[in-house]
């Protein structure tokens, strides 16, 4: 039995580790059977000693872990949100365009602002099997700069937004365009240490605002 169960947790994690697109969520069907196959192992075949080296090793390894993924690995996002909920609140027309892949910054369920405007770049599935399909995420990553300038306009791209949100790497591109257009740095977010370049993140998240309170 004990056989059996390593043959599935090992077949499950192998087979959800080859997509790039990973989630914990995904293997939660196999993990009663980690803790089981994990307990009897501790219960029967390890010593004492052996017991209590890896129950605080893994008590350590995870509070670490825990801490550094809820409050250091992207959580810049969530920073920025909060942040523009406060400074936004007071606005008349408040607007946000968000120059990041889809869902990086939080909307609704953390801007709770009345009469507020979010453009943000979509990542809408291929449904009407288009060929040479590109979202829309994947546009900016190819050309941030072509997709502003064919999206928004060629002028003055950002001058109905309030406040433009965009990763660091980013930047450089569009300078120029936020300065013509009167926009300067209002506040930087840290995001990961370890972004994901090849889905258009960097270490910061930039928030750029009109004027500056």
């Amino acid at each position: 039995m004990s056989r059996l169960m390593m043959v599935l947790i090992v077949y499950t994690v192998s087979v959800y580790s080859i997509p790039p697109h990973k989630e914990m969520r995904f293997i939660l069907p196999v993990l009663p059977l980690m803790l089981v196959y994990s307990a009897y192992y501790f219960a029967n075949c390890a010593s004492v000693k052996t017991q209590n080296i890896c129950r605080w090793s893994l008590a350590c390894v995870n509070t670490v872990v825990t801490l550094y993924l809820t409050i250091f690995h992207q959580s810049g996002s969530v920073f920025a949100a909060h942040y523009l909920n406060v400074r936004l609140r007071n606005m008349s027309s408040p607007s946000v365009l968000a120059l990041t892949p889809c869902f990086t910054l939080p909307g609704r369920t953390h801007m709770h602002i009345e009469h507020l405007v979010i453009r943000d770049i979509s990542c809408h599935p291929n449904l009407q099997q288009k060929e040479n399909y590109l979202t829309e995420t994947q546009q900016f990553i190819e050309s941030p700069r072509l997709w502003v300038v064919d999206n928004l306009s060629s002028d003055k791209p950002f001058q109905n937004f309030s406040f433009v949100v965009m990763f660091n790497s980013v930047h450089p591109e569009l300078d120029d365009l936020l300065e013509r257009d009167g926009f300067q740095l209002d506040k930087s977010f840290h995001f990961s240490h370890f972004p994901d370049r090849a889905a258009g993140q960097s270490e910061n998240i930039l928030l750029f605002s009109k004027n500056k309170l």
